[in-house]
């Protein structure tokens, strides 16, 4: 189901009875799959469970055909790219007024629809020229802030209407940082800290618990985009460190990605003798099963732009031992050398020494680690937290 907006929405019937709706809005920079939209596709599903209309607002390719494909209804706005590059950031001081007005009329043909009861905002644009006219509208609007908080925000001539929307009516835009780093920053650029509300992610451990383990010795994994800051590179360094001394060690690598073809050749030219695997996004069930053959496994992100690392938390449900680079978000909740291990980012070396630490620890460490994922990054208790704050005003 789609409405395609291009400047005013096509005609929309009145449902008889109107269920209460959210919005959940997007307006990336670039489109592609991740923890954000996984995350988001997640909390949609739970909350049309809670009975609620969902409505996708926004011009995010690949959510709107996952929205779509799960029969979400999809309002299509021009909303330009969010506002993170010097170039975007030129472009919204003359392009402001039409993207507001666009923002703002289909929210308006909305209302004739749906009985709107929450605004769900994912990106820049949304908070800045839309959240005034949802908050006067008297819809409560929730911000959340997957992406790192840095230069796109704390050094934006737009940070001043930021902290203007995020508390201008009390309680009518709370904002979910995601991380402690990005608590720091809201909290560095003024955002008052009862304005701001911390949810840990979660991750489905019960489905991945009722799965048996069939642990492959030596298999070493790890998952994330083929790009330069998720440091996939750097894993395949520390492998090519530890075949030296370690035999009977096998890779398994799954993403895509721009840097797709450097990581195969890599693992050609230095990988000799090793079985190594490099899959594309595998379907859950695959998933699963090859977290619960898993050895060890790795996430090596270079920055704290990994602001949480769903995959890591499925890792740790699955009872793999991991390791895990200091700068994801993750890492804040876990004790280095008792659920995981931790390494310090952008260091093949260091990351060699504590996949070394993993493979010899003792096998009760799976444990811990499933334990830990169940206590800390419970899905259902992320998702209700995530419903009862958006849906406040009810």
């Amino acid at each position: 189901m789609e409405s395609a907006y291009e400047g005013l929405i096509s005609p929309m019937k009145s449902h008889s009875t109107k269920k209460p709706a959210i919005l959940i809005s997007r307006f990336p920079f670039e489109s592609a799959w991740g923890g954000e939209e996984h995350h988001t596709l997640i909390l949609a599903s739970y909350l049309r469970e809670q009975g609620f209309e969902v409505v996708f607002f926004g011009n995010c390719p690949i959510l709107m055909e996952k929205f779509r494909e799960r029969g979400f209804e999809v309002c299509k706005v021009k909303g330009g790219k969010m506002i993170v590059t010097p170039m975007e950031l030129l472009k919204s001081f003359f392009s402001f007024g039409k993207i507001k007005k666009n923002m703002i009329s289909a929210f308006n043909e909305l209302k004739k629809k749906y009985h709107i009861k929450a605004l769900y905002c994912l990106s820049l644009n949304e908070k800045l020229f839309l959240s005034p006219a949802a908050v006067k509208a008297g819809v409560p609007v929730t911000w959340v802030e997957h992406q790192e908080i840095r230069g796109w925000l704390l050094k934006s001539p737009w940070r001043r209407l930021y902290l203007k929307n995020s508390a201008a009516v009390k309680d009518a835009v709370k904002i979910v940082p995601v991380s402690s780093g990005n608590s720091r920053a809201l909290a560095s650029i003024g955002v008052a800290k009862e304005n701001t509300v911390q949810i840990v992610n979660g991750v489905d451990v019960s489905a991945i618990s009722g799965l048996p383990r069939k642990t492959e010795k030596g298999l070493l994994m790890a998952a994330n985009r083929f790009i330069s800051k998720k440091g996939i590179i750097d894993f395949l360094e520390s492998v090519k460190i530890l075949k030296k001394e370690i035999s009977g060690l096998s890779v398994l690598v799954v993403g895509e990605g721009e840097e797709k073809d450097k990581i195969r050749e890599f693992a050609a030219q230095n990988l000799t003798g090793i079985p190594v695997q490099i899959e594309p996004p595998l379907l859950r069930k695959n998933w699963y099963e090859s977290l619960l053959s898993a050895d060890v496994f790795v996430s090596c992100a270079r920055d704290s732009n990994e602001t949480f690392s769903l995959n890591t938390a499925e890792a740790l449900a699955a009872g793999c031992k991991v390791v895990v680079t200091r700068c994801s978000g993750i890492a804040d909740y876990l004790e280095d050398g008792k659920e995981a291990f931790l390494a310090e980012p952008a260091s093949p070396e260091d990351l060699a020494a504590k996949i070394r630490l993993a493979l010899t620890a003792p096998e009760s460490m799976r444990k811990t680690a499933h334990e830990s994922a169940k206590n800390k990054f419970d899905q259902n208790r992320m998702l209700e937290e995530y419903r009862r704050l958006i849906t406040r005003a009810l």
